[in-house]
């Protein structure tokens, strides 16, 4: 009997759970809560007569640090080394983000 290649192994059969579906269903829950945030601080914004610009500006600051936070939990708590969590962070904050610039971009006067 023959021995069988480990990365077979490891890529092969269907009862293994993979491992990255946690991080990827918490990586896109995290992501939807910020363009809930998002919202609700436009809504906020407006409610507020503040502009369109404070608003955006608003969210950007305040996710980045909800973001760095979740690195932080990441590498604290979770296990993950920095090098892990970084792309996480680029997209966890870059989506919403870029969606509040985008927004504020398309919808300026």
């Amino acid at each position: 009997m023959g021995r069988r290649d480990p990365v077979a192994i490891r890529l092969g059969t269907p009862s293994m759970p993979r491992q990255n579906e946690g991080l990827t269903m918490h990586t896109i829950v995290v992501t939807s809560g910020g363009i809930l945030l998002l919202g609700f601080v436009r809504l906020a914004g407006n409610w507020l007569n503040i502009g369109a610009l404070a608003a955006t500006l608003v969210f950007i600051a305040t996710w980045f640090a909800i973001s760095l936070i979740n690195l932080w939990i990441g590498v604290s708590h979770a296990g993950y080394s920095v090098e892990e969590e970084a792309p996480i962070l680029g997209v966890v904050f870059g989506i919403p983000a870029v969606l509040a610039l985008a927004i504020w971009w398309f919808r300026r006067s």
